[in-house]
């Protein structure tokens, strides 16, 4: 965190007094202000400084001591070679395992959305006639006895139906003509 406030301070940015005078007083953060000016200068070509062999050599140990723990935490190429070995052998038995429940979902989902309809008394098909009477299928048209009483009832009917739809017609009207 430290060094963070150096880098802050080197980039322009404003930090606060306390910072900056923990910054003057400590020698370790005095050091890493004059690194980062060197860095800085070098890489803008503005250093008349000189890279030697040693400081060569001090970089590659210091990246050596940084990289040799990421390496020492890679996998063995043992182990990679194992996981290859079986990597044909599982992955098909996986999928299938996968196919599998997926099959077995759909069908046991369908079967329970057959086995128990919503509701079985609503008719899919008016099948009776109109005077509710199941006729027998035959070649000759039976005549059909039709009292005054069902005819009325169906004027009746009707003619509720129409009213209804006057009634709406009048009252929607406005809405219909915009």
């Amino acid at each position: 965190m430290r060094k963070i406030s150096v880098s802050t301070l080197m980039d322009g940015e404003e930090i606060s007094r306390s910072t900056l005078q923990n910054i003057s007083r400590d020698p370790k953060l005095e050091r890493c202000w004059q690194r980062f000016h060197l860095i800085r200068d070098v890489m803008r070509n503005e250093s008349d400084f000189i890279l030697d062999e040693e400081f060569t050599k001090r970089v590659a140990t210091a990246l050596e001591d940084e990289v040799s723990p990421i390496l020492t935490s890679q996998p063995s190429p043992q182990t990679v070679s194992f996981v290859r070995k079986f990597k044909p052998i599982v992955m098909p038995l996986l999928q299938f395992g996968i196919a599998a429940g997926v099959c077995l979902i759909a069908v046991f989902g369908v079967q329970r959305l057959t086995e128990n309809p919503v509701e079985k008394d609503i008719p899919v098909l008016q099948t009776l006639p109109f005077n509710n009477q199941v006729q027998e299928v035959a070649y000759k048209v039976p005549e059909f006895v039709v009292t005054p009483k069902q005819v009325e009832e169906k004027n009746k009917q009707i003619d509720e139906i129409i009213q209804g739809y006057e009634l709406q017609r009048r009252l929607y009207a406005s809405e219909i003509r915009k």
